[in-house]
């Protein structure tokens, strides 16, 4: 029963978002360092019925992995799924639990949105209620991984240069 309950719910917030979606301002977060290569930050956010935030943060690109929590703290909160730059994470709870957690590998030129879509209220009976969540992001910067074009390019010009200091090596003994 609870299960149909939920996907009921998941089908009105998806049908809902293009509404939502439209009016949505994103809420302005910034990352502070928090160690070296390190940034985080922890807000909340309260919210009635069904629901879709948008978090933007700063600064404007990241290269790194991300770890985002978010934890019901006053009222009930049901999470059905969340957006981090355009890769979704799907929340399917167990029993008792109420905590959403998720991390992503991120290359991003533009600044990280987190986009949160839940419902705020009893699932059972769909009635709104007004809720409160928090949620933790850390981000940790990873150094610039080359491609395998680099690689193959430097692997060509030891090549070459093995080719050159073999030539000119045969040159002085003959």
């Amino acid at each position: 029963m609870r299960f149909k309950v939920l996907v009921a719910a998941a089908a009105l917030t998806l049908s809902a978002s293009a509404t939502f979606a439209q009016d949505a301002t994103p809420i302005p977060l910034v990352l502070t360092p928090s160690g070296t290569g390190m940034f985080s930050t922890t807000f909340q956010h309260t919210v009635t019925g069904l629901f879709i935030d948008t978090f933007s943060f700063t600064p404007a690109s990241f290269s790194g992995n991300v770890a985002v929590s978010l934890t019901p703290i006053d009222g009930t909160i049901t999470f059905f799924s969340a957006l981090l730059n355009g890769e979704g994470f799907s929340f399917f709870p167990e029993d008792g639990l109420t905590k959403f957690e998720f991390q992503s590998a991120v290359n991003s030129k533009v600044p990280l949105e987190l986009q949160v879509f839940g419902f705020a209220g009893d699932a059972e009976t769909l009635t709104d209620m007004t809720a409160t969540y928090g949620g933790t992001i850390t981000a940790t910067a990873v150094g610039a991984i080359p491609e395998p074009q680099t690689y193959g390019l430097m692997l060509a010009g030891l090549a070459l240069m093995g080719a050159i200091g073999r030539r000119a090596k045969r040159r002085v003994r003959d």
